[in-house]
């Protein structure tokens, strides 16, 4: 229990640290200070906030767009609406059409998105700790570098989209569709993830602390690239529970794969490296044999 405090005190403070470009810690942006995303050029680009005529205005030229023209209007479309680095804070965006609109470096802190169709759309450093995005659509959004941390994506859709280098710590996961995403070096430091289904994920780096009772499906986790390059940074017992799970189901290369994840994680944590290479991926085999039965 102690153990578990102590791992639960430090992975709280990445959570209560917002990211910035890249996925590194920087300050929450206020009301008029949002990311500056550099090929930003809309209107409401420093942080500005569209009045709530402006704001109706484009939430009902979006629904009316993607009724006459498709789900997929926006796709290299000169007119799709730009609304980066704008101040949306404690909009309600509750279903609210957003779908291939420019969003990137957006302040939604305190902003309501549950079922809102974002599908396509650009979240690029987006700021959304702690914002409601259950049922949601963001599939083939990009969500690189965006904070999620404490969201609430329960059910929400997350397929082929974009997460690289997100920041999800202690974000509720519970039955995302993750299928073909890519997670490459996200935060998932106490993340929910029950029922999450990760086939064909992309989660190379990934930083995986998440707890026993809170693991992904391991039959769509199987099908994922990237596992032995899978991370922690203060407790594997997510990563042996699901190491034990795929040696319960048969799946020994998964296992192996697993297996070296944690010691290249151990070896990282003892500080343990030459030249600063740390235990490559064809090296493997070489650490946990051919076989773990």
């Amino acid at each position: 229990m102690e153990i578990r405090l102590i791992v639960f005190a430090v992975l709280i403070s990445q959570l209560l640290a917002p990211v910035g470009a890249f996925g590194t810690p920087a300050r929450v942006p206020g009301p008029r200070a949002a990311w500056s995303i550099p090929s930003c050029n809309g209107k409401y680009k420093g942080g500005l906030k569209p009045s709530p005529e402006e704001l109706a205005d484009i939430l009902k030229k979006n629904e009316e767009e993607t009724k006459t023209l498709g789900r997929w209007w926006w796709l290299d479309n000169p007119s799709r609406t730009n609304l980066c680095e704008a101040d949306l804070g404690g909009a309600n965006l509750i279903g609210a059409h957003l779908s291939g609109v420019d969003l990137s470096g957006v302040n939604f802190m305190g902003a309501h998105l549950s079922g809102a169709h974002l599908s396509g759309a650009n979240l690029s450093h987006a700021q959304l700790p702690g914002v409601d995005l259950s049922g949601a659509d963001l599939s083939i959004a990009n969500l690189t570098g965006a904070n999620l941390s404490v969201a609430n994506l329960t059910g929400a859709d997350l397929s082929n989209a974009n997460l690289t280098g997100a920041h999800l710590v202690g974000a509720n996961l519970t039955g995302v569709g993750f299928r073909r995403a890519n997670l490459a070096g996200a935060q998932l430091g106490l993340a929910k993830l029950n029922g999450a289904g990760l086939q064909f994920a992309h989660v190379e780096g990934a930083v995986f602390d998440v707890w026993p009772d809170s693991l992904p499906d391991p039959i769509s986790l199987s099908f994922a690239e990237g596992l032995e390059s899978l991370k922690f940074s203060e407790s594997p017992m997510g990563l042996v529970k699901l190491r034990n799970q795929f040696r319960d189901l048969g799946l020994r290369t998964q296992e192996r794969q697993l297996t070296c994840a944690i010691r290249r994680s151990e070896l990282r944590r003892t500080r343990w490296v030459f030249s600063g290479l740390l235990v490559p991926h064809g090296a493997c085999r070489f650490m946990v044999g051919s076989s773990n039965g």
